[in-house]
């Protein structure tokens, strides 16, 4: 099984044959094994959720809405990763295939940023699979744990429309290191019109340079992790 963002799992899509129990649904045998650590877990305060095979939350508790940053969210069926910060989903996308596969029981990720609406919160993501009679995996239960980041330095932000398509084709250009020409001949622009956009470009984002430009770029959390030639991220780009 691979995950990738075109899958239904990414989409948050839903099929006959996988749903969402009910509340008054019977718990499994793996559900009602984590009843404890969940009842514990809310004791504590830590903040939880439990997603199906389709990643869609079907139980979690208050600390986890309170976290996301909207206390009057129905998180119920929603896709967890929709919630999650642009810039760590592909890597939670990768450990969640991992559980899925069967290739590791459990994870432990540290984010640099967790929620898609509350970017200066950093924190550590644990997963837990939990398998039925067959072995397959029926549910994950996730904690979470956060903290504010504490410098005033920091640079990643909320999924915003930051960049015209444009602007984001030139970007990704100027990250893979691509000459002003080579710019202007695949856009169909002149090369005064690549140099008219990186200025733009520069004195939006505050940097003397193009290099600079790139590594504060990287550090706002504007390209997809693991991706080369660079790709910036569709939630940063006007539509």
């Amino acid at each position: 099984m691979t995950i990738t963002p075109t899958h239904p799992a990414f989409l948050g899509s839903s099929t006959d044959h996988d749903t969402i129990p009910g509340p008054d649904a019977e718990p499994t045998a793996a559900s009602a094994g984590n009843g404890s650590l969940q009842s514990a877990l809310a004791s504590a305060g830590a903040a939880f959720a439990v997603v199906d095979a389709g990643l869609r939350i079907y139980d979690h508790n208050p600390a986890l809405v309170e976290q996301c940053g909207d206390p009057e969210a129905e998180l119920i069926g929603r896709n967890i990763c929709h919630l999650m910060h642009p810039s760590v989903r592909e890597v939670l996308l990768r450990q969640f295939q991992r559980l899925m596969e069967r290739r590791s029981r459990s994870f432990v990720e540290h984010m640099p940023a967790l929620w898609a609406t509350r970017a200066k919160l950093s924190g550590t993501v644990t997963g837990i699979a939990n398998h039925g009679p067959d072995g397959r995996v029926e549910s994950i239960l996730l904690m979470v744990s956060s903290e504010e980041a504490q410098t005033e330095r920091r640079t990643l932000i909320s999924p915003t429309r930051l960049l015209s398509k444009i602007h984001a084709q030139i970007l990704e250009g100027v990250a893979a290191g691509a000459p002003t020409v080579q710019l202007a001949g695949r856009l169909f622009l002149s090369r005064q019109g690549v140099e008219y956009h990186v200025s733009s470009m520069l004195k939006q984002f505050k940097v003397p340079n193009r290099a600079a430009l790139v590594s504060k770029s990287y550090s706002m959390g504007l390209f997809k992790v693991g991706s080369w030639p660079p790709r910036v991220l569709l939630d940063y780009v006007r539509r």
